[in-house]
């Protein structure tokens, strides 16, 4: 519950949308739907070209790309509280576990 109710306040170009999601009880199965992601994954990139990527700057493109995401999530504020203290607003407010 806390991840999708995360998911619905962020907005940025290299983070995927959130749409929204279905539960189905009797199967015990939660549904999320996001944005398609056209380019694929980085390991697809490298399945495609080999185990390379073929340029140096489609390298520093996609390292570009994930940086900025992580940036956007590390500096979000939406997780504070009024009992944030600023040593925890110091560290990462959302961490990604499933970068792709």
């Amino acid at each position: 519950k806390k991840e999708v109710t995360l998911m619905k306040q962020l907005t940025h170009k290299n983070i995927v949308c959130y749409y929204g999601t279905e539960i189905l009880f009797e199967e015990c199965k939660l549904y999320i739907f996001c944005e398609w992601a056209s380019g694929g994954s980085v390991a697809g990139l490298l399945e495609k070209f080999g185990g390379s990527l073929p340029e140096e700057e489609m390298i520093r493109k996609y390292t570009y790309q994930t940086l900025e995401g992580l940036v956007y999530l590390h500096n979000h504020p939406d997780t504070w509280t009024s009992k944030t203290t600023p040593f925890e607003k110091e560290r990462p407010s959302i961490i990604h576990r499933d970068i792709k």
